[in-house]
């Protein structure tokens, strides 16, 4: 008897980690560029969407930390900055 249980059991087991295997991350590189601000389109090559999923992590990560600051969004060029920018604005919260 036991033994005609194992098949459901494992089958149980196993179906809620399949539904999960093709999920995206939330702050994933969205599939169209419909809806988002800016000109042109976002980059979909393999080390473009790794690096903004890093990014877009560490962004929300210090979402109550940031609140009331002023924020860049930008392409390299503000990257280049470094995380370290926010001391060339003075007292501003950056």
């Amino acid at each position: 008897m036991n033994i005609r249980l194992l098949p459901l059991l494992l089958s149980l087991t196993l179906t809620p980690l399949s539904a999960f295997a093709d999920e995206k991350p939330a702050l994933a590189v969205p599939a169209t560029d419909g809806g988002l601000p800016g000109a042109g389109p976002i980059r979909r090559m393999d080390w473009f969407t790794q690096l903004w999923l890093q990014r877009r992590t560490q962004w929300a990560e210090r979402t109550e930390r940031d609140q009331k600051a002023v924020v860049f969004l930008g392409d390299s060029i503000t990257q280049g900055w470094g995380d370290d920018a926010g001391k060339s604005f003075g007292e501003m919260k950056v």
